[in-house]
């Protein structure tokens, strides 16, 4: 939706109202935690089956130089979890995303999984969820510190590598969380089903991470803990193919490291991950693709120079760099020739209120984008977010 003043009025007139409400009903230090609130209701279904129910939207204003303004419910999710007989769990999600960009959007299944939590050693998680790739890829759109994840990250979801596949896997968490590690393989649905492995593994120093816990960091734990994380990821998939009418076969892996500091009010994360498709068949050349990124976040103090209502401020700032190319399974290249060879400097601003913590929030960013190809695409965003 474009040019539409009255879609772009009525966003801010509703965060004008969110406002409204923070000072018609102040909310304290408690509520402001980076703890989020616990489950709304935890229903019995039946003897051993619990279910909590939960939900998701988050509502975005884009203005981009070449895109002009947009505004759209850019997430929407229901959600599900619970346990299972006391020796599994499991969670659900449906997504809706996208409604007002244009298009027509559908629903879709995003998570769908089984974990079996009492087998001797690790958990074995069955179904459609993540790939253990990357402390990002990991981290719920819900708990970004900026407003999107990496570009470096994306390019990586759309060759199969990171973002929901189905599969299998075990992970857990040995001595007391110091270690961390998961290992699968799954279904690498671009580019003809066959089977990609991946794996990761994590030191945990300072502070330890909940047993038991897969996907479950968070880009800003709003001026709580101490932790250093130090992590490593890897994946292959072999004999990759299409049936299109330039068939191409090709491996490919990916390798990737990630560090995450964070120390009271401070956060410090970066990562860096390359991608290599080799064609065995083919007529085009092997393609990489490389790039990383380093971001930070500092939780302002509070003052007295503030009303008492004021939700908790966080100041948010990335750098990033990708460089390189890959293929779509019909063996073309992901984008035009320009954009192949196209590398990205992108700086991003940003500012969080946590009205309370991450289940309702506001984020706001800036990114300016120096490329190879030049083009008038700098970005600013805002995002209203509502998660339980």
């Amino acid at each position: 939706m474009r040019n539409k003043s009255g879609s772009t009025s009525l966003f801010f007139f509703l965060l004008a109202l969110c406002a409204w409400a923070l000072t018609a009903a102040p909310v304290s230090a408690a509520a402001t935690s980076s703890v989020d609130a616990g489950p709304l209701a935890v229903w019995q279904v039946k003897d051993g089956i619990t279910f909590v129910p939960g939900f998701r939207v988050q509502t975005r204003y884009s203005y981009a130089q070449d895109d002009d303004h947009t505004i759209q419910i850019k997430r929407f999710r229901l959600k599900g979890s619970g346990k299972l007989f006391g020796i599994a769990k499991y969670g659900s999600e449906l997504k809706i995303d996208g409604t007002g960009a244009g298009g027509s959007p559908t629903a879709a299944v995003e998570n769908a999984w089984v974990e079996f939590t009492k087998l001797p050693v690790a958990n074995l998680r069955v179904g459609l969820y993540d790939i253990p790739f990357s402390r990002s890829n990991l981290t719920s759109d819900s708990k970004l510190l900026l407003v999107d994840r990496s570009e470096i990250r994306s390019r990586l979801s759309k060759v199969g590598i990171s973002d929901n596949t189905t599969g299998a896997l075990f992970h857990a968490r040995p001595m007391d969380g110091l270690l961390e590690y998961a290992a699968g393989v799954f279904m690498n649905e671009d580019f003809g089903e066959v089977p990609t492995w991946s794996g990761r593994m994590v030191l945990n120093l300072l502070d330890k991470p909940g047993q038991g816990g897969y996907g479950d960091y968070r880009g800003s734990y709003i001026g709580d803990g101490n932790r250093l994380a130090i992590g490593v990821s890897a994946a292959y998939m072999s004999d990759a193919s299409d049936s299109s009418a330039m068939p191409t076969t090709f491996d490919q892996y990916a390798v990737g490291v990630d560090v995450f500091f964070n120390r009271g009010p401070i956060t410090l994360q970066g990562e860096y991950g390359r991608f290599e498709q080799t064609l065995t068949t083919g007529v085009l050349p092997n393609q990489t693709t490389e790039g990383g990124y380093v971001q930070a976040g500092y939780v302002l103090p509070a003052t007295s120079m503030l009303p008492a209502y004021w939700p908790t401020t966080e100041l948010a700032v990335r750098y990033q760099e990708v460089k390189g190319g890959y293929l779509k399974s019909d063996g073309t290249l992901a984008s035009d020739a320009a954009d192949f060879q196209n590398h990205i400097k992108w700086t991003s601003i940003g500012l969080n209120f946590y009205i309370h913590a991450h289940n309702l929030k506001i984020q706001a960013d800036y990114t300016i984008k120096k490329e190879t190809v030049e083009i008038a695409n700098n970005m600013f965003q805002v995002q209203l977010q509502l998660d339980f």
